[in-house]
């Protein structure tokens, strides 16, 4: 075992996510003498499975397990993670975690202890239990499997969950049958972005029953009812129809179709968050058409994937922008003066991702103004004085 190289292991079935997960990683401040490697696993047959392969093919010490979704803000991470493995009792740790879980098994609601940057599609902020004491750690029953650090190597239960739910639960338990502590440490600041969206769970009973069934000793009473976890098939077969009836119709060049597809569901209430995001880029076009005459962003035969990817790199680019790393206020005045991605865009995406998206606007007013677009600078001032300045403490300036 390599005391000196920690390994990112990661499952990913999107490029883009791919990218910027990676990025992130590369980004990390890395201690002398310390070896970094990067395990992007691609059409994994489960999360357990694919765990599995990755810790046998590294000889790495230490191993970061990781969503393609979540993103290392933190750049000293690796520093910290030495830090909390000077303790060698601690086997595992997580930036979210919980106590007293809930002896039915639905877990994904019941984390109390740490924090993340998160983003729902709807909203960004910060999810947040009990944080530990500075310099502390707090001892926790089970992690979130968003992120999960590990100094033993301890195989992952693939002859149990087959799936994508529960390998986290499973392996917290795992690691303190072995007598290991799993443990969440403080945070100042949120260490990662989790860009979440909204939960799938199509088979999270199957794999609830089977938890309750093995892990019983863990749990006060566990008790296995069907009821007391709902996923309604049905209005995912609707939302599905939904979907490909609104990209039908946008590849098609029928955005006013497209819009009253749209006008179906209220955005906030849905549970699908590629339905979400479709309803968001719809907005879009349906801005453009009325700032520009035309559709920038969603041309006539263009496939809703590539679009979609459009509007993830606009949301990592104003993150980039957000945080001042990478030169992501530079890239986002060139990406509106160059109109690599169109104002409404960058206002819809940052609406819906940024924390603080009014400090970003003094940079897009100087792309527009640059562009020498009266429209572009037109519609800026009207979100600021709409919708930014009434919610804002950041007002100064900003005209």
């Amino acid at each position: 075992m390599n005391e000196q190289k920690i390994c990112f292991i990661c499952c990913i079935n999107n490029l883009v996510y791919e990218k910027e997960c990676r990025r992130y990683i590369e980004d990390l401040f890395v201690p002398e003498g310390m070896q970094l490697e990067i395990n992007m696993l691609r059409e994994a047959k489960s999360m357990t499975a694919a765990y599995n392969e990755a810790m046998m093919q590294s000889d790495a010490k230490y191993k970061v397990y990781l969503h393609q979704d979540v993103l290392i803000w933190n750049q000293n991470f690796i520093f910290d993670m030495l830090d909390i493995f000077e303790n060698k009792d601690i086997g595992m740790f997580g930036v979210l975690g919980g106590n007293d879980i809930p002896d039915d098994g639905v877990l994904y609601r019941s984390w109390n202890i740490g924090m993340t940057y998160a983003c729902d599609t709807q909203d960004a902020g910060i999810k947040q239990g009990e944080n530990p004491k500075p310099g502390s750690y707090q001892e926790v029953e089970a992690i979130d499997g968003m992120m999960m650090a590990t100094q033993y190597d301890i195989t992952w239960r693939e002859d149990l969950f087959q799936g994508w739910d529960f390998y986290d639960i499973s392996q917290s338990f795992e690691f303190r049958k072995q007598g290991y502590v799993v443990a969440v440490p403080y945070q100042k600041e949120p260490w990662c972005m989790h860009d979440c969206g909204r939960s799938k769970l199509q088979a999270y009973n199957q794999g609830r029953k089977i938890l309750l069934q093995e892990y019983g000793t863990f749990f006060q009473n566990p008790v296995f009812k069907e009821e007391d976890f709902f996923y309604n098939k049905e209005l995912k077969a609707v939302y599905d129809k939904l979907k490909e009836q609104i990209v039908t119709f946008m590849v098609q060049g029928d955005i006013m179709y497209a819009m009253q597809c749209c006008e179906q569901y209220d955005d906030t209430s849905i549970m699908d968050s590629g339905l979400s995001v479709l309803k968001k880029l719809i907005s879009v076009c349906e801005i453009e058409y009325q700032l520009y005459g035309r559709v920038q962003t969603w041309s006539k035969g263009e496939k809703y994937s590539l679009i979609n990817n459009k509007y993830l790199q606009a949301k990592f680019l104003l993150w980039d922008a957000e945080l001042k790393r990478n030169e992501g206020e530079k890239r986002l005045k060139e990406a509106v003066e160059q109109n690599i991605y169109s104002v409404p865009l960058l206002v819809v995406v940052g609406i819906h991702n940024v924390f603080h998206f009014e400090e970003l606007f003094p940079v897009m007013l100087e792309g527009a103004k640059a562009k020498n677009s009266l429209r572009d600078l037109e519609y800026l001032h009207f979100i600021i004085d709409q919708i930014i300045l009434p919610n804002s403490r950041f007002s100064e300036n900003i005209h």
